[in-house]
């Protein structure tokens, strides 16, 4: 999230006696711009690559097993997707914006992008 604004604020509320003395009025104020959640692919550990280039999630006599994710394990296969350049990645409907699916690609084999980094 690019930016983000807080404000909290406590009032006494003025009074006499013991029923009205002593109370307090407050509130929190929280605004953010930006997508409000993380974009983000699940990516094997171990993928196998042809002669080709294509990627496949199994393994064939012609088909080289390479690391997918550096420093990979089941808790760390979340990575962010590669942004097309030139796409939007928002649909546009009236006043609402949606994620467009068409702007995201799989990061290819042995890249590391971590959820972690930002962009």
């Amino acid at each position: 999230m690019r930016h983000t604004f807080n404000l909290s604020a406590i009032y006494t509320i003025p009074g006499r006696g013991p029923l009205l003395s002593g109370w307090n009025v407050g509130g929190i104020i929280n605004g953010r711009s930006g997508i409000p959640v993380p974009v983000l692919i699940q990516r094997n550990d171990i993928v196998y690559v042809d002669g080709v280039g294509n990627v496949f999630n199994n393994a064939a006599a012609d088909r080289t097993a390479v690391v997918n994710t550096p420093g990979g394990g089941s808790s760390r296969n979340q990575r962010r997707p590669d942004l097309i350049p030139g796409v939007d990645p928002f649909i546009k409907n009236g006043g609402l914006l949606f994620l467009n699916p068409a702007a995201f690609a799989t990061p290819t084999p042995d890249t590391s992008r971590s959820r972690s980094q930002s962009s």
